[in-house]
């Protein structure tokens, strides 16, 4: 099943909106509370195209037909996805396993999942079966003081062994934010580390950054992007490596002080 992103333009002044989605012919309303924000997730879909539209709400009363946004909405990941809304309060989300090694102090805070002490190589895996070809997506922003070495970085095929520490015996692709100016993309084998390229960038703190790994075969490849911004149409250079066949996918971070991470997800490909 799927979840469907919907958004639309803010009206001035409106108290908070209802969405309504097109079902057998007619739009059955989706929300139970007054929604305040811009954007909200329709889940259970099957994958593909719906039509809905969002009303603006004042004083408890909806906005007539000229005043409704309508768009077309798409299915975010037919296999995985979660904005963390799901899950309760200071509580480490059920779906995920955590790196015995290193491990920050991850928690529920208000949908977001966030950590305010983060060791050296932390990392996050879905605890699901391992998956081969896919595309993972992650929504992040980080904050406070700025360590030499920090990184953020969105694992494929990784597996969290018994090892003591992310280069010790960890395995996976990944691409990752270097603290502020470059992404890179690499590879770990058992420890064994293998750079595969690097670019410049402008990943400033306290912004919602986008990063999204593709692993088809024996192809990988990644883009990123600040979330205020268009996702890139193209992917970079792909890189060609046969050392790992199937794995987990994830997220983690190193050498930072404030992490929150909104969304994550997951399509097979």
């Amino acid at each position: 099943m799927a979840t469907a992103r919907c958004t639309w333009t803010a009206v001035s002044g409106a108290d908070g909106y209802n969405v309504y989605l097109k079902s057998n012919g007619e739009f059955v309303k989706q929300n139970t509370a007054l929604i305040t924000e811009t954007t909200y997730d329709i889940e259970d879909l099957e994958e593909g195209n719906y039509e809905a539209y969002a009303k603006s709400v004042l004083n408890d009363v909806e906005s007539d037909a000229s005043n409704t946004e309508a768009f077309e909405v798409a299915a975010v990941s037919g296999d995985y996805f979660t904005d963390f809304t799901e899950f309760d309060n200071d509580t480490f989300p059920s779906t995920f396993i955590q790196a015995p090694w290193n491990a920050g102090n991850w928690k529920i805070d208000n949908g977001v999942l966030k950590t305010t002490v983060m060791p050296s190589d932390d990392i996050i895996l879905l605890d699901a079966q391992d998956i081969d070809d896919c595309i993972i997506e992650m929504k992040y922003k980080s904050s406070g003081a700025t360590a030499s070495g920090r990184q953020f970085r969105l694992f494929g095929r990784a597996d969290l062994a018994q090892g003591q520490g992310m280069f010790n015996d960890f395995s996976g692709y990944y691409c990752y934010v270097n603290v502020t100016s470059a992404f890179n993309m690499a590879r770990i084998v058992n420890g064994s580390f293998q750079f595969f390229f690097g670019i410049s960038i402008s990943a400033p703190a306290d912004t919602w950054i986008r990063l999204k790994l593709k692993i088809e075969g024996t192809e990988i490849r990644s883009k990123f992007w600040l979330d205020s911004n268009t996702e890139p149409e193209n992917y970079g250079s792909p890189r060609t490596d046969t050392n790992l066949s199937s794995g987990k996918v994830g997220f983690g971070f190193t050498n930072a002080t404030v992490i929150e991470v909104d969304e994550f997800s997951v399509t097979k490909i």
